[in-house]
């Protein structure tokens, strides 16, 4: 990737990283804990990754994850190079550990689905996730593309045709709309200047010849929890390239290590520009760059020196590379402002923004960093009900500082530890914590917050909670136990023609859906038992194991029934009728049965002279020998001795059948030559 030194905005967004789930405890400061390395064996171990529509809330029934190795360790099985690809299905992807990957471990994952902005984060596996053999992410929610469908703190501008031919710049300008808090963090604006003398490039940096093109910019606000979380990337342990290019000066203010691979963003926006021609898209620029012009809020706080930005300052400027999904340092971008040039007027009020001049496309993100130094590498929280115990439901917890744009998301799993598990946390600053079911989407209140100096709650939310300081804190909530649901859900098959015959079916991925579902598989007979949140009508989900793709049913879960649901999804399947055996002809009938013995050669018996008989018995051959020829054998039909069988022999002549021509000179004995070719009759019943 080519490296351009870009301008910033300014604006400080903040994120805290948590684990799906975790354990450990132990003070802050000096006594901070740390994360062993485990041999916990890893096989069959399930990572489910929800992906939804963060304007609907609904499944994202299409696209793919990638997951991107860490780099010292292959951890997906089945895979020899350091990316796989796992498909969306029913909107939610199964990631398939290998059996011997070493934890702590960072998983970076990126999410692409057509209309849908690219989304990527990374992850940290502990022993204590693993431990519980199926882990749940929280869920990607993905930004639409469309301008209609995109979540309250993003905007999207698409702009075209537009002609190239009239020597003129092309300009786009996008804003988001400044309702969505109370904050001016949240309005951001970005110009996009195309010159007309640019050359049009693709991505090998082939140039494209086109008369008019397409211009599409989407831009999130940093006072919005809805729009940080389509951050590509994920705003904490997010992975940069070149962190070796950081200029010391500022590495030192990061607080940046040794051996630091991954930081902490502490934003003041982003946004992504893409430029298509007939449809091909436009990734590079030649003869000169294009710009964009952003805006930064006045009350944005530099988050090396905690003074606000103004006229001069600086702010580095991070591009994203969407195959890596890693980030890699443009370098400084400087605050400029209107109506002061050079910044030479201290008392002037004109618009602040940074300018980036850049000569190809992706996300743009001006951000403040944070190393190892500067935050906390593991912080716990237990969460409990109003009874003291730990809480028995799937919860997700939405970090956030509004006053920095910051938001994060958190899953907490009974078991496994039963905590909330922050890693790589600023050490310096104060969040907001609200918690929903990890069903439902429905709020959780927070009752009170134990052990964590200088946290108040109000209306059910934590405020003022310093994370770092807050290890081993305790949060308990309003209510007991969730409302706790059982759904008996049976995947069959059946004959597409009607018949009432099915046939269960194993294996079938089956779950009901929320923010963190919990992925089952049927078993042989075909059923599984889901657990979910009570009084409610829950959306189950099964796959279907000729399409794959999934069918919904919704079940109604209340007290009246228990709070126990069933849900049958029946799979119609082309039939054809089964191809009859050799064994069930109707040749085959006439030797297994004696009133059949007349059919299978009619036309023998009276054609067959006493000479005959030995060709059927050798044994009878000796009484008859001077009549028989060597080619009276061939006259019985071939067919009949095949067709007798050993145990048919004894049926076929219980009834001796008398034989006019037989010779007076036959012996007693030898009774019984008439019939269908018999091998004789008993010695007492020849006449």
């Amino acid at each position: 990737m080519k490296r351009n030194a870009l301008m910033t905005t300014a604006g400080i967004l903040c994120t805290v990283f948590l684990t799906a789930c975790g354990g450990g405890g132990g003070g802050g400061g000096d006594d901070e804990p740390v994360i062993p390395p485990s041999t916990l064996k890893t096989d069959n171990v399930v990572i489910n990754v929800p992906v939804i529509d963060s304007a609907t809330g609904e499944p994202v029934d299409s696209g793919v994850v990638r997951v991107i190795d860490n780099r010292s360790q292959s951890i997906v099985d089945n895979i020899t190079k350091a990316e796989a690809t796992v498909p969306i299905e029913g909107g939610v992807a199964l990631i398939q550990l290998r059996d011997d990957v070493v934890l702590p471990v960072m998983i970076r994952l990126s999410v692409e689905s057509d209309d849908f902005v690219l989304t990527s984060r990374s992850f940290m596996l502990t022993e204590n996730d693993v431990s519980a053999g199926s882990i749940v992410f929280p869920a990607f929610e993905l930004t639409s593309t469309d301008p209609a469908k995109v979540p309250p703190g993003v905007a999207v501008n698409r702009t075209g045709p537009i002609s190239r031919t009239s020597g003129q710049d092309i300009v786009v300008t996008t804003e988001t709309a400044d309702s969505v808090s109370d904050t001016d963090l949240d309005e951001i604006a970005v110009e996009v200047t195309i010159p007309s003398e640019v050359v049009l490039a693709d991505a090998n940096g082939n140039p494209v010849n086109a008369e008019e093109i397409e211009v599409q910019t989407t831009v999130f606000s940093i006072g919005s929890e809805r729009s940080l979380a389509a951050f590509p990337g994920g705003l904490n342990g997010a992975v940069v390239d070149n962190l070796s290019e950081v200029p010391a000066s500022l590495a030192a203010e990061a607080g940046l290590e040794t051996g630091d691979t991954d930081v902490s963003f502490e934003s003041a926006g982003f946004a992504a520009v893409s430029v298509t021609a007939n449809g091909q898209s436009i990734d590079r620029f030649q003869n000169g760059n294009i710009s964009l012009k952003v805006n930064v809020a006045p009350s944005t706080v530099d988050a090396n020196t905690g003074q606000p930005v103004g006229c001069g300052s600086t702010i580095p400027l991070w591009s994203f590379d969407e195959q890596e999904a890693v980030w890699a340092y443009e370098g400084l971008g400087t605050v400029e402002q209107e109506g002061n040039a050079g910044c030479a007027d201290s008392s002037a009020l004109g618009e602040l923004f940074v300018k980036i001049e850049t000569d190809h496309l992706t996300y743009f993100n001006l951000d403040y960093i944070r190393g190892s130094g500067r935050r906390c590498s593991l912080s716990t929280i237990s969460v409990l009900g109003s009874d003291g115990q730990p809480y028995g439901g799937r919860l997700n917890a939405t970090i956030s500082a509004p006053a920095r744009g910051t938001s994060s998301v958190s899953a907490y799993r009974p078991g496994s530890g039963s905590v909330l598990s922050f890693l790589n946390t600023p050490d310096d600053l104060s969040f907001r914590v609200a918690l929903t079911d990890g069903d439902t989407n429905a709020p959780v209140v927070v009752n009170s917050i134990q052990g964590a100096p200088g946290a108040t709650v109000t209306d059910g939310v934590i405020n003022n909670l310093d994370i770092c300081a807050a290890n081993g804190a305790a949060i308990t909530l309003a209510q007991s136990q969730r409302a706790e649901a059982t759904v008996t859900v049976t995947v069959n098959t059946a004959c597409a023609t009607g018949d009432p015959q099915t046939t269960p079916v194993a294996g079938a991925r089956v779950y009901v859906f929320g923010r963190s579902p919990e992925i089952l598989q049927t078993g042989s007979d075909g059923t599984a038992v889901l657990t979910t949140t009570g009084d409610r009508t829950a959306t189950v989900y099964a796959q279907n194991p000729l399409t794959r793709r999934y069918e919904r049913q919704n079940v109604t879960l209340n007290a009246a029934n228990g709070n126990a649901g069933t849900a049958t999804f029946t799979i119609p399947q082309q039939c054809t009728a089964a191809t009859p055996t050799p064994t069930a002809t109707p040749t085959a009938t006439p030797s297994a049965t004696p009133t059949a013995a007349p059919t299978v050669t009619p036309t023998v018996a009276p054609s067959v002279t006493p000479t005959v008989a030995p060709s059927a018995t050798p044994t009878v051959a000796p009484t008859v020998a001077p009549t028989a020829t060597p080619t009276a054998a061939p006259t019985a039909t071939p067919t009949s001795a095949p067709t007798a069988t050993p145990t048919a022999v004894p049926t076929l002549a219980t009834t001796p059948t008398p034989a006019p021509t037989v010779s007076p000179t036959t012996p007693p004995g030898t009774g019984g030559t008439g019939g269908t070719g018999g091998t004789g009759g008993s010695n007492d019943g020849g006449t």
